[in-house]
This record gives structure tokens, C-alpha cells and sequence, in this order.
């Protein structure tokens, strides 16, 4: 799975939320940055409405900032 961005600290439940995604048969892309989501997930097989979704990954303790 590709990642864009800068490196920086990732949820440690992250990669139960991308196998998920994968088994489904979406394509998720880790990205980084300030104000970016965590992932980017593709949906290749969208017929309506936009195929690309931000998914903004919490670990129960994190808390959203304003970007």
C-alpha cells in the first residue's frame, strides 16, 4: 500500500482498518500531513458520487484538530 506524505505516528489500530478496507476490495493510501486525513481510500468500482473517500483514523484516546 503506498503512502504519501511525511513519516509521522500512526494508530495502532490503523492496519485493522486497512485490511478491512483491502478485504472489501477498496484501495486505501496512507498520507501525512498537516490537516490531511490518515487515509485515502479508493473505490474502484464507485458508480455514483465521488470514488475517493478521507477516512480520518481515532484510537478512542485521539482527538481531532481544527486543520
Amino acid at each position: 500500500m503506498p503512502r504519501v506524505g511525511q513519516a509521522r505516528k500512526r494508530d495502532g489500530n490503523e492496519h485493522i482498518i486497512i485490511n478491512a478496507l483491502c478485504d472489501i476490495g477498496l484501495i486505501p493510501f496512507q498520507i501525512s500531513g498537516k490537516g490531511m486525513p490518515d487515509l485515502l481510500v479508493y473505490d474502484p468500482w464507485a458508480n455514483r458520487g465521488p470514488a475517493w473517500q478521507p477516512i480520518e483514523v481515532k484510537n478512542g484516546k485521539g482527538k481531532l484538530t481544527p486543520e
